[in-house]
């Protein structure tokens, strides 16, 4: 293999965080970039002025998805968004020998356990993950608020080319603030924000979950951006509707056990929470200190912590069962109170009845018997007498049709004399 990029040659390109990913003819000319759909160079789908990108490339490491696989993406500018997928990392060392004399190249893009966990449909600015490493730095909880400092002017955001200089919790919120109500395609596809645009437009909280739902529904392996999405920044996005805000953090809360309109969305947002426990779930977070302490290194640690959070679901479920029948018991307990109360009526009925005589308690249940022997009697009579009407009916419409039949005789015989 030679050490020079060929300038011309076919490549895997998903343009803007498309699913699909469709084959170009690429030709490296000057300071562009020209993709073409073939050999001969007349069919020029467009092309990219390396100087108005960035270019950030990352390996994606997952069991779905060849090892050796490599995504290069150029954001430019932010607006336009790019991924081309190589067969190897030599190929990848050779983009990005070339194309580095030509645009400005941002760094190596990983999956480090404290930084946003990136997906393969998905390659966040670099800028964010500076900014999530920073409030796990800091300890930040679910519950704690949304920080919006006015000391960080949000105009230094483009202008930014060390992101070292991001340094406190403070900036960090804003500048993902600034990316989340900006919708920007490189933090999430843009099938994903018209998703969220339109459940936004839904008059009830219930129509706007199922909108959600079904947007969320594409996603293979929802990402950590979309966790925090969803239960952190949503009252940004929402900031005259909070209904779906409290909707979606009550569904959070009640994930095992959802409300029965919204136990369709249990699998999506359980996949999201398995996909991110160490961050939702921090009452784990002890058990995977002591495991922590033991750890030899002989497989990775993060398949112990996620065999930790699976049992930790499994008490989470048992606790649920057990509290299930308990409410199950209640409402047997619940019916036959229910019937004591129906029966207790019944019996009150009955002494208001029997108001003028003096009926011993004894004696009460044989009186009761009577009771209802005399209203059976009465529904019976009732029953007999309705027969009788409908009989006498019949028997009316049986002569009306015999005359009808005497009738048609007669006429028949008339016109047809023998």
């Amino acid at each position: 293999m030679s050490g020079e990029l060929p300038l011309t040659g076919w490549i895997d390109i998903r343009i803007n965080l498309s699913t699909k990913i469709k084959k170009y003819y690429y030709v490296l000319e000057g300071n562009k970039l020209i993709l073409c759909k073939d050999e001969d160079k007349k069919k020029e789908v467009f092309s990219i002025n390396l100087k108005n990108g960035k270019l950030c490339y990352l390996s994606v490491e997952q069991e779905v998805i060849d090892p050796v696989k490599i995504e290069i993406t150029f954001d430019l500018l932010e607006n336009e968004y790019y991924q081309f997928e190589c067969n190897n990392k030599q190929t990848l060392a050779l983009w990005i020998k070339t194309l580095s004399s030509y645009c400005c190249v941002t760094g190596i893009t990983h999956y480090p356990l404290h930084t946003i966990a990136f997906k393969s449909s998905y390659c966040i600015p670099l800028i964010l993950v500076r900014c999530f490493k920073i409030i796990d730095e800091c300890e930040y909880q679910p519950t704690s608020p949304l920080l919006q400092p006015s000391c960080f002017d949000l105009n230094e955001l483009n202008e930014l080319c060390d992101i070292n200089s991001i340094k406190t919790i403070e900036q960090a919120h804003l500048i993902i603030h600034h990316y989340i109500t900006s919708l920007n395609p490189p933090l999430i596809p843009n099938y994903l924000n018209e998703g969220i645009l339109d459940a936004m437009k839904k008059e009830s909280t219930l129509n706007q979950v199922e909108v959600l739902q079904k947007t969320f529904e594409g996603l293979r392996s929802p990402c950590r951006i979309v966790v925090i999405l969803l239960f952190h920044y949503f009252n940004k996005m929402y900031e005259l509707n909070y209904d779906i805000l409290e909707e979606l953090l009550t569904l959070y809360g009640s994930v095992y056990s959802p409300p029965v309109e919204l136990k369709s969305m249990k699998d999506t947002i359980l996949t999201m929470l398995i996909e991110n426990f160490e961050y939702i779930f921090p009452n784990i977070q002890g058990e995977i200190d002591v495991i922590k302490q033991n750890f030899n290194g002989a497989e990775p640690f993060d398949l112990i912590k996620r065999s930790v959070f699976k049992e930790y679901v499994k008490k989470k479920l048992a606790e649920i069962n057990q509290e299930t029948k308990g409410d199950n018991k209640n409402e047997i307990k619940s019916e036959e109170e229910k019937e004591e109360k129906k029966e207790d009526e019944i019996k009150t009925m009955f002494r208001r009845k029997q108001k003028r005589v003096q009926v011993d308690e004894k004696d009460l249940d044989f009186k009761l018997q009577q009771y209802y022997l005399i209203e059976t009697e009465e529904t019976i009579e009732t029953r007999i007498e309705e027969l009788k009407k409908q009989i006498s009916e019949l028997k009316n419409t049986v002569l009306e049709q015999g005359k009808t039949i005497n009738m048609l005789q007669n006429e028949y015989t008339k016109q047809h004399p023998k």
